[in-house]
């Protein structure tokens, strides 16, 4: 019975404590078009494929494998935007830390984007929402 009611009351101590880097969120996000035939859904896909690779995809999977509580917290993100909500850690932080260590995060997470983006004589893709979105 003890253990049950320590748990409890951890579990809500944390709650309490996400409460300034969870909130609702604003907008919801759009929904990619769908295609209409064959060759459109292929265009798609290479659109998204190539964002992904020129883009913040290769940095962020990266750093999900070498640094795994930075893939609890992606998953933690999912989680919440599933349920309408966004969860930004950086919230936390006074806004100049704040912007520093997302300006150092972009840095890291885009550098693997960048050199492919370089080697393979494509547009980075990572400071643009996805064209697949409907941002043609």
């Amino acid at each position: 019975m003890f253990f049950r009611t320590l748990t409890a009351a951890l579990v809500n101590i944390s709650l309490i404590g996400c409460a300034p880097i969870l909130r609702e969120k604003s907008k919801p996000d759009p929904l990619p078009p769908q295609p209409k035939n064959q060759e459109e859904a292929q265009a798609l896909l290479n659109e998204a494929g190539k964002d992904v690779v020129y883009g913040d995809g290769i940095g962020e999977i990266g750093a999900a494998i070498l640094f795994p509580p930075y893939a609890i917290y992606k998953l933690g993100q999912g989680a919440a935007g599933l349920a309408g909500y966004e969860l930004d850690a950086t919230q936390a932080l006074p806004p100049e830390e704040r912007r520093a260590v997302k300006e150092a995060g972009k840095a890291v997470i885009g550098a693997p984007g960048k050199v492919a983006a370089g080697i393979a004589g494509e547009e980075y893709r990572g400071n643009r929402a996805p064209r697949y979105q409907g941002n043609r």
